[in-house]
């Protein structure tokens, strides 16, 4: 496997302008305006609407991300989950 041109970690399959991502980081990359709205919009329902981080978490177990939007979301609900646990 190859390595993440952004994160550094290993796993990275998507290839573009020869350099390999993570398609969660070539998202945030190459489309962060898409990104930074799912981010935002989960933060809108974690913090104003009181949504459950475990079941927005579970719809991605069932239905992985496959677009900026989505990944950006599962991000900030993955940060949310960490906040909670204190990590």
């Amino acid at each position: 496997m190859s390595k993440c041109s952004v994160c550094d970690m290993d796993g990275a399959s998507f290839s573009h302008n020869e350099s390999v991502y993570h398609m969660e980081c070539y998202y945030e990359c190459y489309h962060y305006g898409e990104y930074d709205q799912g981010y935002q919009s989960a933060r809108n329902e974690i913090d104003f609407h009181g949504m459950d981080v475990d079941n927005m978490l579970a719809l991605f177990r069932r239905d992985p991300a496959d677009n900026a939007f989505q990944y950006g979301y599962y991000r900030a609900c993955i940060h949310e989950l960490e906040k909670q646990n204190g990590d």
